[in-house]
């Protein structure tokens, strides 16, 4: 603050330094504690209670909150631990990219090097980035790619594989349709290692709408208790195949076990 302001509200101002800025006690301001004089807590806060708060209802308040929270602590913790190995959350997904989300790189060379971990064979597929869209594009007919992933021992099995994909319009993009294919190969400790197991669905890019959209479609791959999708241990082959156009583009893959 200026002096002028600090010469309107002091009496004795024979003992005001000569100052334009900062803090001086004999200013007739208090002393600043030195850090060795502060005071010190009885405790240490309390963590934050692990698992989800209780809920929100008339019978909640500030005073109960805490104990509330405290009281299902050990049960969300033992729940947890069927769901984590050494410490550590299983993911839910053995693989995941969405093009353009918040939480993705936005470099397209980071996205090829992650796709390029697991791509078997490609043959007409590449990243574009034409009007912002970032994707995975099929740039001629019958063009055709694979991806092959080892399921860890301790990873969860997986049931879902979710494609996001871009419908458009136009010449380019007329007749547009892509087959997606899963081929679940059991590993060598399961009974039937001899039998592979596979499911598809049919996908359209093209629409009749003049606009760019963004669609989902799921592939479900446990359909019963005899066939839970790919588990521990297996080998998952994902195919994507033109079958349709010359034109396609995918936008997000999510392989999970939900």
């Amino acid at each position: 603050l200026p002096t002028s302001h600090f010469l309107e509200h002091i009496h004795d101002q024979s003992t005001f330094t000569n100052w334009t800025s900062g803090y001086d006690h004999t200013a007739r301001l208090p002393e600043l504690l030195k850090n060795d004089t502060m005071p010190k807590l009885p405790r240490l806060p309390h963590h934050v209670p692990f698992g989800l708060p209780p809920i929100l209802n008339k019978n909640l308040t500030l005073d109960n909150i805490s104990s509330q929270w405290r009281a299902t602590e050990t049960s969300a913790m033992a729940f947890a631990q069927t769901e984590c190995i050494d410490g550590n959350p299983t993911p839910p997904c053995i693989f995941s990219f969405l093009a353009g989300s918040v939480d993705s790189n936005p470099n397209p060379n980071f996205l090829k090097k992650k796709l390029n971990k697991f791509i078997t064979q490609n043959e007409g597929w590449d990243l574009t980035w034409d009007y912002g869209k970032l994707g995975f594009e099929a740039q001629q007919h019958n063009a055709s790619f694979a991806m092959e992933f080892d399921i860890k021992e301790h990873a969860k099995p997986v049931k879902v594989v979710n494609v996001m994909f871009m419908k458009s319009y136009g010449e380019k993009w007329e007749g547009s349709e892509l087959r997606v294919h899963t081929t679940i190969i059991p590993s060598t400790k399961s009974t039937d290692i001899l039998n592979n197991r596979t499911t598809s669905i049919d996908v359209l890019g093209f629409h009749g709408k003049n606009t760019s959209e963004i669609f989902s479609q799921k592939l479900i791959l446990d359909k019963d208790e005899e066939d839970p999708g790919a588990k521990p241990n297996d080998r998952l082959r994902v195919q994507f195949d033109m079958i349709g156009g010359a034109t396609f583009k995918i936008t997000g893959l999510m392989i999970c076990d939900h």
